[in-house]
């Protein structure tokens, strides 16, 4: 059956279910498989992939969740996971080590892509409402007689959203030990849009307060956490690492401009002419190198952005068209552009000619 092009679904499973053509990216999976570093703190632009890829992470690590009416009793299941058809045919599945790992570990899956608002409080609000729905889908730790009366009372207080916000920095410390000590194995962390909660705030002037909150919630998850198998933390910007990370484990940095993962988020050269082809429009490569090619990762890779050849191979008779225009806010662009306008404006003409400009942040 032929493949389906997909636009916003962000859902590996679903994505899969739905025979989407999907561009293999599960070395990324390989790549967490063969470093055994502690933290990876991943940034790429907007409509990349990201979301997409750390959902993938999360099927292919989680071990499979317990009714919440009975708990669970002892280590992960040994049988193949249900999520492993997923994965067939991928490259990961002839990684040496994919039996050992793939659906055998508790999962902490985070999001702050909604936490948008306008102050700080309500902005807790989302926050607290975002660990509750975490705690919810562990809720079956509370009927696996492996917590003590005073961790059932911590428990509830997660799950229904109430407790300080210092209670909340700390929450995943307090899941990763419970389910650690019920599945006898470390957890993977996953965190997604890290940064949505920092862009709101330099925008609504609240910034120091969710920093704050940020890199203590950073330090309480990662800092040194002996139940902590690995974690990923994605962004779009790389907030100056001494604010979030200086206190905590020091993770592994890849940008755009980094040789780690370069090929793990947007299509490649090679992959978007094999998609190109499948769709039929191998004869409009041209146009669509002169168009879309416009990022270099790591120095030497090519590549391409999601959204705009989904754009394109979905309407081809709508001509070459700037897709990812208008995305996304740019709202501290547009600040610090107009910090001194006379200056931005050679800035920005010294930029357009490809040189180099250097200033302080």
């Amino acid at each position: 059956m032929k493949k389906n092009l997909a636009q916003g679904i962000s859902d590996f499973k679903e994505f899969i279910d739905n025979n989407c053509y999907f561009v293999d990216k599960t070395h990324l999976i390989g790549c967490l498989i063969d470093d055994p570093s502690k933290v990876y703190f991943i940034t790429r632009p907007r409509r990349f992939g990201k979301t997409l890829n750390l959902s993938m992470i999360r099927y292919f690590f989680e071990a499979p969740l317990p009714d919440s009416d009975r708990g669970i009793s002892g280590d992960a299941p040994t049988e193949e996971p249900p999520t492993a058809s997923l994965f067939n045919g991928m490259s990961i599945s002839k990684h040496p080590r994919c039996r050992e790992y793939m659906g055998k570990y508790p999962v902490i899956y985070l999001s702050f892509k909604n936490v948008k608002k306008s102050n700080y409080e309500d902005s807790m609000a989302l926050i607290k409402d975002m660990l509750s729905d975490e705690f919810r889908r562990h809720q079956y730790l509370q009927n696996s007689g492996m917590l003590e009366d005073r961790e059932q009372t911590e428990f509830e207080k997660f799950l229904y959203g109430e407790g300080t916000d210092q209670d909340c920095a700390q929450s995943i410390k307090h899941l990763s030990a419970w389910l650690t000590r019920a599945y006898g194995k470390p957890v993977y962390i996953l965190l997604d849009e890290y940064d949505t909660p920092l862009h709101a705030a330099y925008a609504d002037n609240f910034y120091d307060e969710m920093i704050a909150f940020i890199r203590s919630f950073m330090v309480q998850s990662f800092k040194d956490n002996p139940n902590l198998k690995q974690a990923v933390v994605i962004g779009i910007l790389k907030v100056d690492q001494e604010s979030i990370f200086s206190d905590s484990n020091n993770p592994v940095v890849s940008t755009v401009l980094s040789n780690a993962m370069k090929d793990c988020f947007g299509f490649t050269d090679p992959e978007v002419e094999v998609m190109a082809d499948y769709f039929g429009h191998g004869d409009k490569m041209g146009g669509i190198r002169e168009w879309y090619n416009g990022y270099i990762f790591g120095g030497d890779t090519v590549i391409y952005n999601p959204w705009s050849i989904i754009n394109y191979l979905s309407a081809p008779e709508a001509g070459l068209r700037p897709y990812w225009v208008h995305t996304s806010a740019n709202r501290m662009v547009k600040d610090t552009l107009q910090l001194n306008k006379r200056d931005s404006r050679e800035t920005m003409e010294r930029l357009l000619k490809g040189e180099e400009v250097r200033r302080e942040v």
